[in-house]
């Protein structure tokens, strides 16, 4: 008799894809996300562009690589006005959202500052003049 061997059942597997794209791929395809006009609601969430490209690219970015990323797109203007708040990025449409957006800035730069001297003084009373808030330059010996 020949002994059979049971064989063991195998669910379906979604298909792996061994790809890494480079951030100039998931760059436009960030942008293509941002800009697209699907969404029912004006913001749109790290954590959703996050699950799109997950779903349609099969990548995964992690939150602090897509929020660089998005802010390199900021800066280089590939979309114009490109502005957050609580609920996600979206883009500016009037001059009011602008001037919030700007004054919302200009108060977190304050509150850094603020933190930045606090930090500052706290060194200084703790450590003393180990201390030094400039960087120090090296010195050559003839």
């Amino acid at each position: 008799m020949k002994s059979r061997q049971k064989k063991a059942s195998r669910k379906p597997q979604k298909k792996v894809i061994n790809y890494s794209p480079n951030t100039a791929t998931v760059t436009e395809w960030v942008i293509r996300k941002l800009k697209s006009k699907s969404r029912f609601k004006k913001e749109i969430s790290v954590p959703e562009i996050q699950n799109h490209l997950r779903k349609h690219y099969r990548i995964v970015v992690h939150g602090a690589t897509l929020r660089s990323i998005i802010h390199k797109i900021r800066l280089s203007g590939r979309i114009p006005l490109l502005i957050a708040n609580g609920n996600g990025y979206y883009r500016a449409k009037t001059t009011l959202e602008i001037t919030e957006y700007l004054n919302s800035l200009q108060r977190r730069i304050r509150q850094i500052g603020a933190i930045k001297k606090a930090i500052d003084l706290q060194a200084h009373t703790i450590i003393g003049k180990q201390y030094k808030t400039k960087a120090r330059k090296s010195s050559k010996k003839k």
